[in-house]
């Protein structure tokens, strides 16, 4: 659930910047601003879901591995913290 949880929210990020970077480019190249009609975010919305919806989600894929890798490290550097071996202490010091 915890993995299910990070994508979820790194592909929301994602949408969200694709859309604002959408509309901010779709104002900042129309030469006659009055020719903006409609709902230009509800446009980008559906410019996004249909051309970028798969690398977004590769993307956030990619970022919740390393989000949950990280986790688990923090994890085991937590509990491990009061174990005095050398083995651990050699591990986390490389990763750190």
């Amino acid at each position: 659930h915890v993995f299910g949880f990070l994508w979820t929210a790194q592909l929301f990020h994602a949408v969200q910047e694709c859309v604002v970077a959408g509309c901010v480019a779709l104002y900042f190249f129309t030469r006659n601003k009055a020719d903006i009609r409609g709902f230009p975010v509800l446009r980008t919305i559906y410019r996004t879901i249909r051309y970028h919806i798969g690398s977004l989600l590769f993307g956030a894929l990619i970022i919740a591995i390393v989000q949950l890798i990280r986790i688990v490290i923090v994890y085991l550097q937590r509990t491990l913290k009061t174990h005095n071996s050398r083995i651990a202490r050699f591990l986390f010091c490389c990763l750190s």
